[in-house]
């Protein structure tokens, strides 16, 4: 792997197990996220609770557990001429109710209970995480209906060498409304188990253009926008996905920063 060149995105998706002890319970999806100078590793909150963000059902149909810790697979990354290459892998494991906050959860929660979302403050000092970000703030992108979106991450635990599946979705509902006054819209997209926590993202290859503001650019080289993060299906049977919008990381970058205030 070491003298592959690989879209820098893709080192920006992570497969996370979520674990009772030893056991995984399941798998899914986290990434790095940024706001100003702040940095946090964003998942989907039934992922890290074990349970439906609805119902309160616990998710683990055949244990009747929930994750205790979290256990994430981070690359690092090798600077090259035309791009990054992948030195090795590091699986960290980040204990969810830690002793020394007194058996709290150790994440971030959007202010919104209904928002699956929660960060977590974890920079790893082994690892360049600067490489592996992807902004949550500057820009929105403008789409539209119908605006193909990429959902970067781990179907059912696939992977192509630890590294995440790219999946095409188009996007399904009004980007300019918020789905019953939450930040969230929805996409058509065959996503499954594995994907919860997937950042979701605009991909332009060079020469494609994006218009902003009614001015016209280029990409000159590969681009990628941070749109949101993905947290499942509206129902089993439905191919119609949730992505919790970009705005609501956002929100979440300042829960984080009043929490440190």
């Amino acid at each position: 792997m070491a003298g592959i060149i690989l879209s820098v995105t893709s080192f920006a998706a992570f497969q996370i197990e979520l674990k009772f002890d030893d056991m995984v319970l399941a798998t899914g999806t986290a990434f790095f996220a940024s706001s100003g100078n702040r940095r946090l590793l964003v998942t989907n909150k039934h992922n890290v609770t074990g349970r439906n963000i609805q119902t309160g059902d616990c998710l683990d149909t055949k244990n009747a557990a929930i994750p205790n810790n979290l256990g994430v697979l981070i690359p690092i990354t090798k600077k090259h001429k035309k791009g990054f290459t992948c030195a090795d892998w590091q699986r960290f494991s980040i204990p969810l109710y830690p002793e020394d906050k007194g058996g709290s959860p150790a994440w971030v929660e959007h202010p919104d209970p209904l928002v699956d979302l929660v960060g977590f403050k974890f920079a790893p000092k082994e690892i360049n995480i600067e490489r592996l970000v992807l902004p949550a703030d500057g820009y929105d992108i403008p789409v539209n209906l119908c605006s193909s979106v990429n959902i970067i991450g781990y179907p059912f635990g696939v992977s192509t060498d630890n590294f995440p599946l790219w999946i095409t979705g188009h996007i399904a509902s009004e980007p300019a409304i918020d789905i019953n006054g939450r930040p969230l819209m929805y996409i058509d997209s065959r996503t499954r188990q594995g994907q919860s926590g997937s950042p979701v993202v605009k991909f332009y290859n060079p020469g494609e253009s994006v218009h902003i503001d009614g001015k016209t650019y280029q990409a000159k080289q590969p681009q990628v926008y941070l749109l949101g993060i993905y947290s499942g299906r509206v129902h089993p049977e439905s191919d119609i996905g949730m992505v919790w919008k970009k705005s609501a990381i956002r929100e979440l970058f300042a829960v984080a920063e009043k929490n440190e205030t």
